[in-house]
């Protein structure tokens, strides 16, 4: 299950939360999953303008 995680954007937000609160990590080690919340929001976005786009306007 926590290799089917790394496919959603909750599965890295959990494993950078574990890393600053259990471990005592820093912000700068969690920069891998930031990176990758970032990277899905953008993905996420252009999806989003393709859908609007597409989508028939209501008058």
């Amino acid at each position: 299950m926590q290799t089917l995680a790394r496919i959603t954007p909750h599965g890295w937000a959990n494993s950078a939360f574990n890393k600053l609160m259990l471990f005592g990590a820093e912000g700068g080690d969690v920069v891998l999953e930031m990176a990758a919340r970032a990277t899905f929001g953008v993905c996420f976005l252009a999806i989003a303008f393709v859908r609007f786009r597409l989508s028939p306007r209501v008058s």
